[in-house]
């Protein structure tokens, strides 16, 4: 996803922060949809996370919506995703390496799950690494979320041209 400030006409990352992860995964379910009701296939969109109660969230929220899922966990039996099935991929963050999905939301970008800073650095690098390979996983748009009180101070170290505050 390259942003149209460098020259692309890509759409910028959408970053939002809600009150709760409740109106979190409300947010993710309506604007997965909108995409779903202007065309786009289910089977074309990721919800990418490696905490399982906010996959679980999102997946809840999604299917109370009538939104078909299918659920993905690296290690697990049903870890081979299956790309043509029509449904949103909910899947954690390894599972989703080496795939790519026209769109990505990556919700939960909090200070506990992509800490900015520690004591030896090696937890906040590798949060970056893990926030780089979800964020890279988008072809098209990219969607990035976390509760307002919580959110990773990682996004103070991306270039705010890049970003479209919802």
């Amino acid at each position: 996803v390259l942003p149209e400030p460098q020259g692309a006409t890509g759409p910028k990352v959408v970053w939002r922060d809600a009150e709760s992860a409740e109106d979190e995964g409300r947010w993710v379910a309506d604007d997965v949809l909108r995409l779903i009701d202007r065309g786009a296939n289910p089977a074309t969109i990721a919800v990418l996370s490696n905490d399982k109660e906010t996959r679980l969230l999102m997946r809840e929220c999604l299917e109370k919506r009538g939104v078909p899922t299918s659920w993905y966990e690296s290690g697990s039996n049903n870890a081979l995703v299956d790309l043509d099935h029509p449904s949103v991929k909910v899947l954690t963050i390894a599972s989703a390496k080496g795939l790519e999905f026209p769109v990505v939301f990556v919700p939960a970008v909090t200070e506990h799950l992509f800490p900015s800073k520690d004591n030896d650095s090696e937890r906040a690098d590798k949060a970056r690494r893990l926030l780089y390979t979800a964020m890279t996983r988008a072809g098209r748009q990219l969607f990035v979320s976390a509760t307002r009180s919580e959110q990773s101070q990682l996004w103070s170290e991306l270039e705010l041209t890049f970003l479209e505050g919802g």
